[in-house]
């Protein structure tokens, strides 16, 4: 009798392991809150002046098979818009960053345009810097120009801090 209710009790105590164990264990990629999502975010870049930066997103888990990786990657279309001396600075910028849990690189296309003199100015941005988790970015950033003519404000060394909101538009 002794026998028979120790297995019993065995076999109950047992039940609930046996389903946690037959089911498939969560994955990374059902974790992960942003997979797939759009969203908006917002910038201050500094570099011998502030500028404003605002502008939209595509983000996504990078495909990388380990599952253990915080990552997210995101392309970007943003807009940076900066003042100094009466003179305004527009400049769209189109660009792929890579979150990897406290890390951030961040490489992007941007053509300044100086209302006053008319001037375009081409440059490539590459940055590097501490993300938390991808929602907020602050970056050291080098641009390096694509075309001979430069703006003179802009320098080539920056600073800046974003803020992403991961949802769906």
């Amino acid at each position: 009798m002794r026998l028979i209710l120790f297995l019993i009790f065995i076999n109950v105590t047992s039940l609930p392991a046996q389903t946690y164990y037959n089911k498939k264990p969560l994955t990374f990629y059902d974790l992960y809150p942003w997979q797939g999502e759009k969203g908006y975010g917002v910038g201050i870049n500094y570099y011998s002046r502030p500028s404003l930066e605002v502008g939209i997103f595509s983000s996504d888990v990078p495909k990388t098979g380990n599952d253990w990786i915080l990552a997210n990657q995101l392309i970007f279309l943003n807009t940076e818009f900066a003042v100094n001396n009466k003179n305004a600075v527009i400049a769209p910028k189109i660009g792929y960053e890579l979150n990897y849990v406290l890390f951030i690189g961040r490489i992007s296309n941007a053509c300044y345009y100086e209302f006053n003199k008319n001037i375009f100015d081409n440059r490539l941005l590459i940055e590097g810097g501490a993300s938390l988790f991808g929602h907020a970015n602050l970056c050291y950033g080098y641009s390096l120009p694509v075309l001979n003519e430069e703006i003179k404000n802009i320098e080539r060394h920056r600073l800046s801090l974003k803020i992403n909101f991961f949802h769906n538009l």
